[in-house]
């Protein structure tokens, strides 16, 4: 039986090797920015506000992620993409996800990395342990609160 050899429909196909290089540059820069996003609004959960370096970090990954979805021919104007600049992630990825005319494929991508800022994990959080701790910390302060120690009376 002969191996090898040339088979008809087999191999890559034209342009695809161009396609795989801009989609995955703009996907890594989108992951890139879900992710620090994502630390920023872990961090705003529990009441921190976001720092001035945060800040500055956030607009210049938005105003790069502006720049991969221009450079992938996503988007249609450069005046469009400057209006992304000043986007949060989350209102970027449901902006792409909830415009009909873009292609299936990126309205699921925008889908999966948007999920978790939506929806959280089950069993994320507090967990029983937790929320009681926190119950028990806040039923002991006000009028429960323990007394001041005595006083020394050194002679």
């Amino acid at each position: 039986m002969p191996r090898g050899g040339y088979r008809p429909g087999s191999g890559r196909k034209k342009g695809s090797r161009d396609k795989s290089r801009t989609s995955t540059a703009f996907s890594l820069k989108a992951r890139e920015f879900a992710e620090f996003y994502r630390g920023v609004m872990d961090r705003a959960r529990r009441g921190k506000k976001p720092t001035a370096k945060e800040k500055e970090k956030m607009s210049v990954l938005s105003a790069e992620l502006a720049g991969e979805l221009d450079k992938a021919n996503l988007g249609s104007q450069a005046a469009e993409a400057e209006a992304l600049a000043d986007l949060m992630p989350l209102d970027f990825f449901l902006g792409i996800l909830r415009n009909p005319s873009e292609d299936k494929e990126l309205r699921i991508r925008a889908a999966t990395l948007a999920a978790p800022f939506c929806h959280a994990r089950k069993g994320e959080g507090a967990g029983k342990k937790e929320d009681k701790a926190d119950r028990a910390k806040n039923a002991a302060a006000g009028k429960f609160a323990a007394g001041k120690p005595p006083l020394k009376v050194v002679k």
